[in-house]
């Protein structure tokens, strides 16, 4: 294999961890607002940072399918 793939495996495999990092945050946003005065507002912060967390996932699985397919064909 050579290291420009490994290195393009390497930056997919990054993104995916900021993106579980990523829903992680946005978790950790919706559950310790949920005490607070702005109750509805945090929680919906938290939502829209977890809902872009899974678009990042959704697109780092098809990037590592995509590589996949044009590597082996």
């Amino acid at each position: 294999m050579s290291l420009h793939i490994i290195i393009v495996y390497g930056l997919v495999g990054a993104f995916g961890a900021i993106a579980i990092m990523v829903g992680l945050w946005g978790f950790n946003v919706y559950i310790t607002r949920l005490g607070t005065e702005r109750r509805v507002e945090s929680r919906d912060e938290g939502l829209e940072i977890m809902q872009w967390a899974v678009v990042i996932m959704v697109v780092v699985v098809l990037l590592a399918g995509l590589l996949r397919y044009l590597i082996q064909g």
